[in-house]
């Protein structure tokens, strides 16, 4: 547990593509011990940090499908729920799916009822990649009056969470012109990112520029926008995030597409599916494409 817990604090500080592995050795060195449940406990930072890390999918895939069997065999329940949410997630950006026992998912929420709120966050990951408006708006909702120590934690995983949250939260209030929701949700989000990037600039400085950005066009701060999504992706590519490299200039080209430049969206839109393509999320690059085909025909 001791090496779990301390590396979820090492990524508020260190680079947590560095940090990952660390959780591979916790996983060892618990079951070696006999102590599955800070196995089991890391098994889950691994698949929450790795996906944050952006790592390769198809990686995340063959680990989560590893670990599921393990919990399994031991009748984990309480953290099978969890690992389980996480893999409709990874099914639904790769566009695929593998051996899930549907029969135990259905009984995950009404026998752990704390996997309602996990669900629930992870709906609006959904939601909101997906570019799904009306079940984001109501997951916001949903999360946001639980109120906003919901999601506080030392766990590494949480901070995605809340910056999801922020990015929904702009989007809401800009889409339905209901300035609460950026006050509520939005300006939330961008402080706490704003005070993790003071001591790990590596992992948060990219997502600060893009809540930046996405407050500016939600403040209709047009060129103060364009300046953010273009740091937001330079500092996501530097880092190698893919994945948030493949959000930002997602997001830059939904801006220049308001902006009716449509060949600058379209350049940023390629070059997200490319990202995307490169980060294993196949299911979320072909529906972009889609996207692209209908917007810019």
């Amino acid at each position: 547990a001791v090496i779990g817990w301390a590396t979820e604090v090492m990524c508020y500080v260190e680079p947590v593509q560095a940090a990952v592995g660390n959780f591979i050795e916790g996983i060892a060195r618990s079951m070696s011990s006999g102590d599955t449940n800070s196995a089991f406990m890391n098994m889950a930072f691994y698949i929450n940090e790795g996906y944050c890390s952006s790592l390769y999918l198809p990686i995340l895939k063959t680990k989560s499908i590893e670990f599921r069997q393990v919990m399994k065999q031991h009748n984990h329940v309480n953290l099978l729920s969890n690992l389980i949410i996480m893999e409709r997630h990874l099914q639904l950006l790769m566009g695929a799916s593998w051996g899930t026992d549907r029969g135990f998912e259905e009984e995950i929420d009404v026998r752990h009822p704390h996997a309602v709120l996990y669900a629930a966050i992870y709906s609006l990951m959904a939601s909101f990649i997906f570019r799904r408006f009306a079940p984001l708006k109501d997951a916001l909702q949903q999360i946001l009056a639980r109120g906003p120590s919901q999601g506080s934690s030392l766990m590494f995983g949480d901070s995605e969470f809340k910056y999801i949250i922020g990015l929904a939260s702009y989007w809401v209030s800009r889409e339905s012109e209901e300035p609460h929701w950026a006050e509520m949700g939005g300006n939330m989000a961008k402080g706490a990112v704003r005070g993790w990037s003071k001591t790990s600039r590596w992992n948060f400085e990219h997502k600060l520029f893009l809540l930046e950005a996405e407050e500016h066009f939600c403040n209709r701060h047009y060129e103060q926008a364009r300046i953010c999504y273009e740091k937001a992706i330079n500092s996501a590519a530097t880092k190698k995030f893919v994945k948030d490299e493949a959000l930002a200039c997602e997001l830059a080209g939904y801006f220049y597409l308001e902006m009716d430049e449509k060949v600058t969206a379209l350049d940023y839109l390629v070059k997200a599916h490319e990202r995307y393509e490169m980060w294993g999320a196949t299911g979320k690059a072909t529906k972009l494409y889609e996207e692209m085909m209908t917007k810019l025909s």
